[in-house]
């Protein structure tokens, strides 16, 4: 048996013997149906549709230093954009990134065949060389991205606090927040991966609970850590 069943089995068995006390408090959410919590958690029944925050992990962690060169129209439909960042180039197909540039290596996946991603941009009227020297198709890009763009720096910065290490499925995670936590603050959490991206957030929205977890990462229970993490320390957030 794994070391994460046992913790599992042992938590069972203490929750199970320990003696209970004797009253619950009113909004002991172990106690309420489905229907309870909701209407606890949400009396005014507001919400948005579920596309509103529905980002990718390219959405969590724009990199403000990047600089859009060109937009290309697609035959197939759609938009390229080729964006210069800190170190290389990105190549964006509506919102997505399917190529990366960097030290003379064309990073890309088969979202796009090759012959979409241009040689070359225009600027000023002229044409610019990109300097593609070999091209490699690869199946994801996430670390690719993180070779020419300084946002794992930005994201520690702007989340300089460690609330706790995890790790959910053998990958290591990293819960931060922006400033120090102090009950019913509302102060804002990002889960980072080992190379420093968000791919998941717990936020204050307005005065209420905002979490998001990003495309890539979702089905993996992401959402469940951080939100845990996020009702510890704003138990009265709606």
């Amino acid at each position: 048996m794994s070391r994460h069943r046992v913790g599992k089995a042992l938590g069972r068995l203490v929750e199970a013997t320990r003696k209970l006390p004797p009253k619950f408090p009113a909004n002991e959410i172990g106690l309420m149906t489905q229907d309870e919590f909701l209407k606890h958690r949400n009396p005014g029944r507001k919400y948005h549709p579920s596309t509103s925050y529905d980002f990718s992990l390219a959405d969590l962690n724009r990199d403000y230093s990047r600089r859009v060169l060109q937009r290309i129209r697609l035959s197939r439909g759609g938009s390229l954009t080729i964006e210069k960042a800190s170190r290389g180039h990105l190549f964006v197909y509506d919102d997505e990134v399917v190529a990366v540039l960097h030290n003379g290596t064309l990073y890309r996946t088969n979202r796009l065949p090759a012959y979409e991603i241009p040689k070359a941009y225009w600027e000023n009227q002229k044409r610019v060389e990109l300097p593609i020297r070999r091209r490699k198709l690869v199946k994801y890009l996430d670390e690719y991205v993180s070779l020419v763009s300084n946002i794992s720096r930005r994201n520690i910065r702007e989340h300089p606090h460690t609330v706790q290490n995890v790790i959910v499925d053998g990958e290591p995670f990293f819960i931060r927040s922006e400033k120090r936590l102090k009950k019913d603050a509302g102060t804002n959490l990002s889960m980072m991966n080992s190379r420093g991206e968000v791919v998941a957030v717990a936020q204050n929205e307005w005065g209420a609970t905002l979490i998001v977890v990003a495309k890539e990462y979702r089905r993996r229970g992401l959402g469940r850590v951080i939100g845990k993490y996020w009702y510890r320390w704003n138990p009265r957030f709606k």
